[in-house]
């Protein structure tokens, strides 16, 4: 599972960037990829922590109840602070162009917003996810892996053509949103089952 994500989720950003270098020019796919290694860098500290202690604690768990008390706890404290950082990072883009970039970067702020939206999705569909790898749901963790890897190209492919190299943030926040759904959907009926371990 580990190696699939380790592959898939690199693909689909050279598949994106490549198509923003064809399509618009190397400077835009330079403004885009700013944006995502923000992305990136923030929420290596929240996924560290869903590494950590989140993923053993749902491993351990065989308890209906508790594991829907475990996910219910990681909503209230880990997505809001998702939520809190994105909000700052929002509001402070300008200062953090200024800081890590040169004024030409400026031209990214645009980006930001379902960006960081979209961080919002994807941390609130890895809290079910992990659940995934913690009740080793290998099949269905790399089928939904390599689906949505494939929709967020194909629906980035159709965004840009249509908006612009902002499409790629809009693609984003879209296809972690139905990512998200798509968790819910499958780890309601996984946490309904009296067997948590398959």
């Amino acid at each position: 599972m580990a190696i699939v994500t380790g592959l898939v989720g690199p693909a689909m950003q050279i598949l994106v960037r490549d198509r923003i270098i064809l399509q618009f020019s190397v400077a835009d796919a330079g403004y885009w990829q700013a944006v995502t290694k923000i992305s990136d860098y923030y929420l290596s500290f929240i996924t560290s922590v869903l590494g950590v202690y989140y993923m053993p604690r749902l491993s351990e768990i065989q308890s209906k109840a508790k594991l829907k008390s475990e996910i219910f706890k990681g909503y209230k404290i880990i997505l809001p602070a998702v939520g809190i950082i994105a909000f700052l990072i929002w509001i402070l883009k300008g200062f953090i162009i200024h800081t890590l970039f040169t004024p030409e970067f400026l031209a990214v702020k645009p980006l930001f917003t379902y960006q960081l939206l979209g961080d919002f999705f994807k941390i609130g569909s890895w809290l079910l996810a992990y659940l995934m790898i913690a009740k080793a749901m290998t099949k269905t963790y790399i089928a939904t892996e390599i689906i949505f890897a494939a929709s967020y190209v194909a629906l980035s492919y159709y965004f840009m053509n249509r908006y612009g190299i902002i499409g790629a943030t809009y693609s984003f926040c879209i296809n972690y949103a139905l990512y998200w759904l798509s968790m819910w959907a499958l780890m309601r009926k996984k946490i309904s089952d009296r067997k948590l371990i398959p």
